[in-house]
């Protein structure tokens, strides 16, 4: 009764402006809002159906949503429209599984299968060094789902689809699907469910699985295995039947009749019980008996030759599941969250009590202000410092240690006498006053992936620690600095970039693309991202969603991202082709080039744009020249020669001062 007052207010229409909402909360109420008016129903019609089919694509558009708080509620949305179409969802998994099985050969149908695990490094870790490298697929990863989907979801793209799978060394089943099944090659002409709703419901939710964020991981994770097992249960149903309809030798009789009107997706079975087990079993192992597993006999129906318009024709009745009145029990929810709780209590709060950051006298308040204090008077040394900088010995060693693993990068926090290094999947933090280490967490990426920029968030106040990594993931920390990783947090998670595609350089012994390059600007709480990718996607962290994506109209990756912070409009990069690329964002996207810069032979290093002065660019490249622009010309103003072979290089952000390592020196 009450799904039919809201689909003649059209209430599915009003809510989807919500889903852009610029507030997490507001767009997290929306998603729940939509899952809960999915599956508020138990009568199934044709109109019923479309209604649902329209929010879930209309919903896809949420996975490359910021806030972990909407992902989470996304997955407990789909959960109701998998219960309502679980027959079609386990067809789906079914096919797009062995096709899986037949793309990588007969030796997954002679191993135990495992339980999709949810954490991502377990799910990803196999992955190959082969499996980063360009490929059309990669290239075109979900072209399927975001083709089907144009008309209702303008184009979505699926994040995190980059992942791969592979088997673990005892043979068994570590990312079953992962890889082909997300991108446009798992897409097969055969069978009808092929890029429908369901196809990419399920290609959404294995890029869901995939996810930077553990409790979304987990909450995937948990409704894919409902799936996983509904598909196992319905391939040997399908292979008993086939087994059993090959003993039959009177065309005529009931049992045959059974058969001929089971719906044609049911008809497709694996080739053996082995392999279907192999495949699609959910568990630590499989189990010895498999006639211990439920059944579920198919009563064979009689259509009639009309029906009532938006009808769906008689049920398919499942022992075990009827009832007095003849309607399916409403199966209890398996994944859950605390949202409408949270929202509860966040709402039943005195709207008078004064918050204690704004309260004068409160701690918070008062640890603010001598942060602040101090911040202030290390400015004004800093000032100093800078006008006696040419006067001053540069040559003074300050810190020297040894990091546990090769840096990939590091970062100074400009308060806090802190230098972050980061290796290959963990991050140090050092007091390099004193010389010693204070700690070392683990950023929780998959091993085939490498940090490759770090950022600190809010230096002025209570610092975070941002990670980017080369898959296009970011994480953002609180308390990195303890001496403890007790009170280390996970603050937020998501997928920044998506369809990363990396190229190379040679740089002595390195073999390496740029990974994800980053810029952060404080002013406006935007973040700048990009890479081996074709775009530079701009995040409002303050909203926690996409901003913009700025195309860079180059052949190559883009290797160091600066931003203006005075005017917020214009954006410097540096490229592995040797261009300097400036773009204004206040432009259109086709039109948002304003200017490239051709001196350079190499891959650019670093490229800067100065905060005071003139707004001078200074760019270094491999071949050892570091050239300083005026972003009004086409041509450098001054050249300064390096060594060849050069590195790595910064440049301060308020003094006429810059560093640059050379690999020969």
């Amino acid at each position: 009764m009450a799904r039919g007052y809201g689909v003649r207010d059209n209430a599915h229409i009003k809510l989807n402006p919500l889903l852009t909402d610029e507030v997490p909360e507001v767009r997290a109420a929306a998603v729940y809002a939509l899952g809960t008016f999915m599956s508020n129903t138990t009568d199934r019609t044709d109109h019923a159906n479309a209604i649902d089919h329209g929010i879930a694509m209309q919903l896809i558009n949420c996975i490359q949503d910021g806030s972990p708080l909407v992902r989470k509620e996304l997955i407990v949305a789909y959960q109701g429209i998998v219960f309502q179409f679980e027959n079609q969802f386990a067809v789906v998994a079914a096919q797009m599984l062995e096709e899986e099985r037949l793309r990588d050969g007969s030796s997954i149908s002679h191993s135990e299968t495992g339980t999709l695990s949810p954490g991502r490094s377990g799910m990803r870790q196999a992955q190959s060094a082969a499996s980063l490298q360009p490929s059309s697929s990669r290239a075109n990863l979900l072209a399927s789902a975001t083709s089907s989907s144009a008309s209702s979801s303008n184009n979505t793209t699926i994040p995190g689809s980059s992942h791969g799978s592979n088997f673990s060394s005892d043979g068994s089943l570590v990312d079953l699907g992962l890889r082909h099944a997300i991108s446009s090659s798992a897409i097969s002409p055969v069978g009808g469910l092929y890029g429908s709703v369901y196809a990419n419901i399920w290609k959404a939710l294995l890029s869901l699985v995939c996810d930077a964020y553990p409790e979304v991981t987990e909450l995937a994770t948990t409704l894919m295995n409902v799936i996983r097992q509904k598909a196992a249960t319905c391939t040997l149903q399908r292979t008993r039947r086939r087994s059993a309809g090959c003993t039959l030798s009177a065309p005529g009789s009931p049992v045959s009749r059974m058969y001929a009107h089971s719906p044609p997706a049911l008809l497709n079975s694996p080739p053996s019980v082995v392999e279907s087990r192999a495949i699609f079993e959910i568990g630590e192992a499989s189990p010895k008996n498999v006639g211990a597993m439920p059944t579920y006999a198919v009563h064979s129906t009689q259509f009639s030759r009309t029906r009532k318009m938006f009808d769906t024709g008689p049920d398919v009745i499942k022992e075990g599941m009827v009832t007095e009145d003849a309607h399916h029990v409403k199966k209890e929810p398996v994944i859950a969250t605390d949202f409408v709780p949270w929202c509860c209590r966040y709402f039943s709060q005195s709207v008078m009590k004064v918050p204690d950051d704004h309260d004068l006298e409160s701690d918070p308040h008062h640890q603010r202000q001598w942060r602040f204090d101090r911040n202030q008077a290390m400015r004004d040394r800093a000032q100093e410092q800078c006008r006696m900088a040419s006067f001053l010995r540069l040559d003074d060693q300050l810190f020297i240690n040894k990091n546990p693993n090769v840096p990939t990068c590091m970062k100074f926090h400009p308060f806090e006498p802190l230098i972050c290094v980061a290796d290959k999947d963990g991050v140090s933090t050092w007091n390099w006053e004193h010389g010693v280490k204070l700690n070392y967490f683990y950023n929780k990426n998959p091993k085939f992936s490498n940090i490759s920029t770090l950022e600190i968030i809010n230096g002025h106040d209570c610092s975070l620690l941002l990670t980017g990594t080369d898959d296009g993931a970011v994480r953002v920390w609180r308390n990195y600095y303890s001496e403890s990783n007790l009170d280390l947090e996970l603050v937020t998670a998501w997928q920044a970039l998506s369809d990363m595609l990396p190229s190379s350089r040679a740089f002595g012994v390195r073999n390496t693309g740029s990974g994800m390059v980053s810029s952060w600007e404080q002013e406006s709480r935007y973040l700048y991202v990009t890479g081996d990718v074709r775009v530079i996607r701009i995040w409002d962290t303050h909203q926690e969603q996409k901003a913009q994506d700025i195309p860079t109209q180059a052949n190559s990756c883009i290797t160091s991202l600066t931003c203006d912070s005075v005017n917020q409009s214009l954006i410097v990069a540096g490229c592995g082709d040797g261009l300097v690329r400036l773009y204004d964002r206040r432009l259109s996207p086709v039109d948002s080039l304003v200017l490239t810069l051709r001196e350079h032979n190499g891959w650019v290093v670093k490229v800067h744009l100065q905060r005071h002065g003139d707004g001078k660019i200074i760019s270094g490249s491999v071949s050892g020249d570091v050239r300083i622009w005026d972003p009004r010309f086409s041509e450098s103003v001054m050249t300064i020669r390096a060594a060849h072979g050069l590195t790595a290089m910064d440049v301060h952000e308020y003094s006429d001062l810059m560093a640059w390592y050379n690999c020969q020196a």
